[in-house]
């Protein structure tokens, strides 16, 4: 499935406006093993099944922007910046919904890099007229990225900027579907060192 073609508007949103502070390194700019950091890295696979990519900035905007400021005639892609970006991912995640308009949301940290395109383009194949969030799950529970509709989108620009996701997700009018995907780069969470030595 590629999106690109279709009628549904999809808009990737990723997060990197943290502080990274206990990878001692700037975490978007951490280098896979084909040489691309791992911002370059989603928005290259994002570019293949979305019809934008949104980049959350805030910690070492300056950095992030030169660093994909070399590469923006190879990706597709555009730079919100969150002026508080120390209260939290939920005031990235609606600084950057307030920045686009779409049918859809996927939102994705920057540190889950490994998945793979067939990924995106099997989890994209789930979305209905039946459900405005979807998550991929499996035994060991639920992951991520999350996909969820406009719908979705208003309640989380709309709700305090204290609040948080899983307050938000306990809205009624939100119609869950889980999609079973069985292994465990759903739950990636690149945080330290350690973590950043396995992948």
């Amino acid at each position: 499935m590629n999106t690109k073609n279709d009628s549904l508007r999809i808009s990737a949103i990723i997060l990197c406006a943290g502080l990274s502070s206990r990878m001692n390194q700037f975490k978007p700019m951490l280098s896979m093993s084909n040489g691309d950091s791992f911002i370059q890295h989603l928005i290259n696979k994002l570019n293949n099944v979305c019809s934008q990519v949104v980049i959350v900035s805030g910690h070492n905007s300056e950095e992030l922007n030169e660093h994909l400021f070399n590469t923006q005639n190879e990706f597709d892609f555009e730079i919100v910046y969150n002026k508080n970006y120390k209260s939290g991912m939920f005031s990235s995640l609606q600084m950057g919904l307030s920045n686009c308009e779409s049918d859809w949301y996927l939102y994705h940290f920057v540190d889950q890099p490994s998945l793979p395109l067939q990924f995106y383009e099997d989890f994209l194949g789930n979305l209905d007229n039946e459900s405005n969030w979807i998550q991929p799950v499996n035994e060991k529970g639920k992951g991520h990225p999350i996909l969820f509709d406009s719908h979705v989108k208003d309640l989380i620009v709309r709700s305090d900027a204290n609040s948080n996701l899983r307050e938000v997700n306990k809205d009624s009018s939100i119609i869950k579907k889980y999609w079973e995907f069985n292994t465990d780069s759903i739950f990636q969470d690149i945080d330290t060192p350690e973590d950043y030595n396995l992948i």
